[in-house]
């Protein structure tokens, strides 16, 4: 596994699955890992932010703005299927 593909939010783990923008701002969608670097069950989008040559995340938890990410995730995914 790439570390440079690991984020840690609130002590946990999360591998980041795709990287999409929306309104000028970046987004993350992660699956979080254990200690074995194997994926769960918990599913997240994240809000990613440089500030002061420092990486921040902070977690989406607006419902219509996860709306919004999952119909981007989705499509990048069927695009990437489609693309072979």
């Amino acid at each position: 596994m790439d570390i440079s593909n690991v984020i840690s939010f609130n002590n946990l783990e999360y591998i980041i699955l795709d990287k999409t923008t929306l309104r000028n701002k970046d987004y993350l969608y992660c699956v979080q890992i254990d200690s074995n670097d194997l994926p769960l069950e918990e599913y997240k989008f994240f809000k990613s932010s440089i500030e002061n040559n420092s990486y921040y995340v902070e977690e989406v938890i607006d419902e219509d703005l996860q709306k919004d990410l999952t119909a981007i995730f989705a499509n990048n995914y069927l695009n990437e299927e489609q693309a072979g």
